[in-house]
């Protein structure tokens, strides 16, 4: 699940380890943890919560980005990490340090020995839940003004669900993790879209399957929610990154700029306010964003790295044709594609180039060999080919892989945008957790 475990992973990952083979996450375990350390909803800032297949990594810390350049302290909790689980966590972009995260850990191993035994909830609780649950409390303790969460593994069904949201951003929903959160494309986009409550306001969403519009629509209206369409037509008035990370960062900063909107949060200090000293919190423009693992460049020695993390072929097919538009043909590519993910539609899409199949995160993925005409190889044996080449490496898998190739380039994960300088928090609403104290 990560590159480099900590001491301090395991009490996140301790009921996971224990019981994953016999019982399933159970979100009353989560609950009971979440009341336990009272983060109910009229304690906590407003959260923005975003969900779907793929891209929602990008789109969360868009979002992010965007909230922290309109003025306000932003928490965001995100899944997976890059390198290290401290990643999970960050304020204003920055990771949570050792010691902050050392205290997360401790804080948590007492609260499970006081929830008591798994089985009378019925589960386990999970490292996602666990990192989401006591990554709100810490966001809390840091005071921030807006929470940013990413779900980790559906919807309804996710931990994420445990904090209603004022902002719901959906990226593109198609069968992924079919049989886990849903056994269809309709039965996926509910579960999803569950995290739409009565307490959301604004639901966005990248263009959509029909039948996944249609029930996005209907929940929302449902539910009293207005809902709005990022189509990429319009060109943005921000950088953005390349491939199709671009639809998820300009989904992602639509949604920062929709909740800004409903904060009334005025732009930060580093916005051309020009003669208007109160901007529209609408235009707001995102920092600039370090997103690992997003089409990333990376350069080694007589290498050039090129690291993303498509899940079947039409990703596969984007991030080589980047990569030959802007490098030229790569010298090998290193692919990494567990049973869960379009091994077939990958290999097709790189017909032509050497390619060396990769494994990685086999702790709870699996990797059929019959799927594959060439060998399985350990990421560290992967890693040792490439390093004999010259030239341009193309890195394609899960992020579980992506972690391991950044370590092994030892890229730096901790901060994803620069920090607002100091006194750029803007006055903002009170939000109801003020008065609770």
């Amino acid at each position: 699940m990560v590159a480099r475990w900590l001491d301090a992973d395991e009490p996140f990952f301790r009921e996971y380890k224990e019981w994953s083979g016999t019982r399933r996450r159970s979100l009353v375990r989560a609950a009971r943890l979440r009341d336990l350390w009272d983060l109910r909803a009229d304690r906590l800032p407003p959260v923005l919560t975003v969900v779907g297949s793929k891209g929602k990594g990008t789109a969360a810390t868009y979002a992010a980005a965007t909230l922290t350049a309109a003025g306000m302290r932003t928490g965001l909790v995100t899944s997976p990490p890059f390198r290290t689980n401290r990643e999970r966590v960050r304020v204003d972009g920055v990771a949570v340090d050792d010691v902050a995260y050392r205290r997360m850990a401790d804080e948590l191993a007492e609260a499970l020995g006081e929830l008591g035994p798994v089985q009378s909830d019925g589960g386990y609780l999970s490292p996602t839940g666990s990192f989401t649950i006591s990554g709100v409390r810490h966001l809390l303790s840091s005071q921030v003004d807006v929470i940013v969460l990413e779900e980790g593994l559906g919807g309804a069904s996710d931990e994420v669900s445990l904090f209603p949201p004022q902002v719901v951003a959906v990226t593109a929903v198609f069968e992924e993790h079919l049989g886990v959160i849903g056994e269809n494309l309709l039965e996926i986009a509910a579960d999803l879209l569950g995290v739409i409550t009565p307490e959301t306001r604004t639901v966005l969403s990248v263009p959509q399957e029909p039948e996944v519009w249609a029930a996005l629509v209907a929940r929302a209206s449902d539910l009293g929610a207005d809902v709005g369409l990022v189509d990429g037509s319009a060109e943005p008035d921000f950088p953005t990154p390349p491939g199709l990370s671009r639809m998820n960062a300009m989904l992602g900063t639509s949604a920062g700029r929709a909740m800004a909107t409903l904060r009334g949060a005025p732009a930060g200090p580093d916005q051309d306010q020009g003669p208007d000293p109160d901007p529209d919190p609408r235009d707001v423009v995102p920092p600039p964003i370090a997103l690992p693992g997003r089409l990333s460049v990376h350069h080694d020695g007589p290498r050039t790295w090129v690291v993303d993390a498509p899940v079947n072929e039409r990703g596969v097919t984007a991030a080589l044709e980047w990569f030959l538009r802007v490098l030229g043909t790569p010298q090998v590519v290193l692919l990494c594609m567990p049973d869960i993910k379009d091994v077939e539609g990958s290999l097709r899409a790189l017909d032509g180039h050497t390619v060396v199949a990769v494994r990685a995160g086999e702790s709870y993925l699996h990797f059929s060999g019959h799927r594959w005409p060439l060998p399985l190889l350990p990421a560290t044996e992967a890693f040792d080919l490439a390093d004999r080449v010259e030239g341009g490496v193309l890195a394609l898998g899960t992020m579980s892989f992506v972690g391991e190739v950044l370590e092994h380039l030892d890229v730096p994960c901790d901060v994803l945008y620069p920090a607002p300088p100091d006194g750029a928090y803007q006055a903002r609403p009170p939000y109801p957790g003020d008065a609770a104290g």
